[in-house]
């Protein structure tokens, strides 16, 4: 045990000192575009400054290598030696300056490679002779804007040797991050709930549902990023029955068209109202129940953002649930029930709530519409109650000796969850139970 206890210090102090002899570089990152990047753009001429702390002393005659992975491009900068101005703190050669403060020290002798390893450029100076680099140190090496490009997220390699090779201390620090230049969220979801009996209208006071969307592009935060942005807006969902001028979106280049489908709207966003300085622009989709001759229930809005660029073919698309429009109440359908055949169709109604009031609505094989009409029965509070053939016909104005192949809607006045049916016909002495929506999927 003690052999295990003294190896574990052992590695723990080896580990502290390995830990301690980093060099410490930071600067500020550039950020970049992640759309833009992988588009192939970069963002060109940068001004990069590094700020260097050493940890142990770096003898004169030392070199420092400072290198660039393969999204830096050094492209025309060129070193040689350096010319210091000690009552300045400072030295230049080119366009790379030091700055070294009070510090004894200066640097020679700066070379630039782009050639030895294509995807990674180095810039490297050596202490000068007779002045040692000593521990905690600290100066800046600044590159001059018009001589570096950086195409991707980055990070540099900072390492020191000796005359002799051996390594003194090594850093790196983070050049160039990614980040995306659009964002998308849907703020505001519809949520209209429309009343059982009349369907244009829905159960509160307003007349209008509305939906909101923030978008944001970061092109002139960002480097690299993508022009020229145009935005095509597209809204999903069963909007059966609605017109084109049913949908009105805010600040949209032309009115929103429902396509011959009935299930999505369409429109582009006036290109001046996307700001570019990645603020949430807010865009409002408000649907007036006064133009509807009917407000179906929706289902599942979806609404998408189609972004375009004039930089490259690419689109990209963002899309977010935006909510629902539903029938108030406890919607269940049966899509077959045969009514006149002499088969006795009824439905069972198992409630677990408090009473509920029943309404129906349906269309036959013929494409004959009936409804919505409100029940003379309600739905029991935690009991079964049964509708039967009889009561569709008389809610429906069926005649007895009529026919009909029914698909039949019920719409009760209860949470969905308290309420199942159970629909089926007599064949024989036999029940044949006969499926409704809530068992898809089952």
């Amino acid at each position: 045990m003690k052999t295990v206890f003294k190896a574990s210090l052992l590695a723990s102090a080896l580990a502290l000192t390995f830990s301690a002899q980093a060099a410490e570089v930071t600067s500020t990152p550039l950020k970049l575009s992640s759309q833009g990047v992988a588009a192939g753009l970069t963002e060109d001429d940068v001004a990069i400054t590094l700020d260097i702390g050493v940890d142990v002393t770096h003898p004169a005659g030392s070199t420092i290598t400072l290198t660039f992975d393969d999204s830096v491009d050094l492209d025309t900068l060129t070193g040689g030696a350096v010319t210091n101005t000690p009552a300045n703190g400072t030295g230049t050669v080119g366009d790379i300056t030091f700055s070294y403060g009070t510090g004894s020290f200066t640097f020679d002798t700066v070379t630039v490679d782009t050639t030895t390893n294509p995807n990674a450029h180095t810039l490297s100076f050596k202490v000068n002779l007779g002045n040692a680099l000593s521990a905690d140190s600290a100066f800046r090496v600044e590159i001059g804007a018009g001589h570096v490009d950086v195409s991707g997220a980055s990070t540099l390699a900072y390492s020191a040797k000796k005359a002799n090779g051996d390594v003194i201390e090594t850093g790196s620090s983070v050049i160039a991050t990614e980040e995306t230049q659009f964002t998308y969220t849907v703020a505001t979801k519809f949520d209209g709930v429309i009343q059982r009996l009349d369907r244009t209208l829905f159960t509160d006071a307003d007349d209008v549902d509305v939906a909101t969307v923030k978008f944001a592009n970061k092109e002139t935060t960002l480097g690299a990023s993508l022009t020229g942005i145009s935005v095509a807006a597209s809204m999903t969902g069963n909007f059966d029955g609605l017109a084109s001028g049913d949908l009105v979106v805010t600040v949209a280049a032309a009115a929103a068209v429902l396509n011959g489908d009935e299930d999505e709207y369409t429109n582009a966003i006036v290109a001046g109202e996307i700001t570019d300085a990645g603020v949430d622009n807010v865009y409002t989709f408000t649907f007036d129940e006064s133009n509807a001759a009917d407000i179906p229930a929706s289902g599942d809005i979806e609404i998408t953002f189609v972004v375009s660029t004039t930089d490259v073919a690419t689109k990209y698309t963002y899309s977010g649930n935006a909510g629902e429009w539903v029938v108030d109440g406890s919607t269940v359908n049966v899509p077959y029930l045969p009514v006149g055949y002499g088969l006795s169709p009824n439905v069972e109604i198992a409630n677990e709530g408090a009473a509920a009031s029943i309404s129906i609505e349906g269309f036959d094989q013929n494409g004959m519409e009936y409804g919505p009409v409100e029940l003379t029965k309600v739905a029991a509070a935690h009991a079964v109650t049964k509708i039967s053939e009889a009561d569709i016909q008389t809610a429906f104005g069926l005649a007895t000796t009529g026919k009909h192949k029914l698909s039949v809607t019920f719409v009760l006045d209860a949470d969905a969850a308290d309420i199942t049916l159970a629909p089926y016909y007599r064949e024989g002495i036999s029940r044949v139970n006969v499926m409704s929506d809530q068992y898809k999927g089952q």
